[in-house]
């Protein structure tokens, strides 16, 4: 079904209300694609008396939301100074979507006061003794466990992906002499004094050995990466809805598009299998 291009705004809103699912699902996917000629049409329909107008109303209302937010973290990305604390707000929201910022801000204000009584730890050894009394745990590297690379749930559970975890101990040290680094495959945060704490081995802080082979995870580097974990996990648990989400937030392509590196069935045109088969079919004949 494809409507004509002069197609009003308001027409499109009076197909919301049509009880053929199929026609209202394209009058949403027409009105997503002129979303800066909304205005304030769709809160004018919030209290209309009719529920399904009013549901088809919230669930275009939700979509726009997350492409805003998936647009807001691609900007917030090219920034030249990472706020950390919210790039990893940012990071929880696009896997749990359905939460709340100020729900995550909550947690964490807690968490931060907790930890210091509000000022900056600065030093290592006193994030190692804080994350220790606190009983945070922190995980192996692992696109199995999505909810480790979301800050909100790490804070609720204690237990989070090293990685994570080291953006967190950054946020609460705010000592811009200490780095995330890793060093053979293991996350771990160092200072100016040659000495690492290494999460996954219970917060220990030992001095670091000079050899030179650590490797620096600016802010946005990190913050990517966790990205890319949740979209790992995504693509091997065939999300598709995840896939595409956090593949556009990371890349910048446009809503309703997928990388062109993607694989089958995110981006080829035929199964790999079915076009194997047909060539079997072929050389045998």
């Amino acid at each position: 079904m494809k409507f004509h291009p002069d197609t009003g705004i308001d027409s499109l809103l009076d197909l919301l209300d049509d009880e053929d699912e199929s026609i209202a699902v394209y009058a949403m996917g027409e009105l997503l694609d002129r979303e800066a000629q909304l205005g304030d049409a769709l809160g004018a329909l919030q209290e209309s008396g009719s529920p399904l107008l009013r549901r088809r109303i919230h669930q275009l209302q939700a979509a726009i939301t997350l492409r805003r937010r998936r647009r807001r973290f691609r900007e917030f990305l090219k920034q030249p100074e990472i706020d950390l604390k919210q790039g990893l707000f940012d990071v929880h929201l696009q896997w749990f979507d359905n939460d709340s910022r100020p729900d995550i801000e909550r947690r964490w204000a807690k968490f931060f006061v907790a930890a210091g009584g509000g000022s900056p730890l600065r030093a290592l050894t006193r994030l190692s003794s804080w994350m220790r009394k606190y009983g945070m745990t922190a995980v192996q590297e692992s696109s199995m466990q999505p909810e480790n690379y979301c800050i909100g749930t790490v804070l609720e559970n204690r237990q989070g992906a090293s990685s994570l975890l080291c953006a967190a101990g950054m946020v609460l040290l705010q000592n811009p002499e200490i780095r995330t680094v890793r060093m053979l495959g293991e996350f771990a945060l160092a200072d100016s004094e040659h000495r690492i704490l290494l999460p996954l081995r219970d917060w220990q802080v030992l001095p670091l050995n000079g050899t030179g082979t650590e490797t620096g995870w600016p802010p946005v580097a990190l913050l990517k990466y966790l990205s890319g974990m949740l979209f790992n996990h995504a693509v091997i648990s065939d999300s598709f809805r995840y896939v595409q989400t956090i593949s556009q937030a990371l890349t910048g392509i446009s809503d309703g598009e997928l990388p062109e590196t993607l694989p089958y069935p995110y981006r080829a045109t035929e199964d790999p299998d079915e076009t194997n088969q047909q060539t079997d079919n072929e050389e045998i004949s």
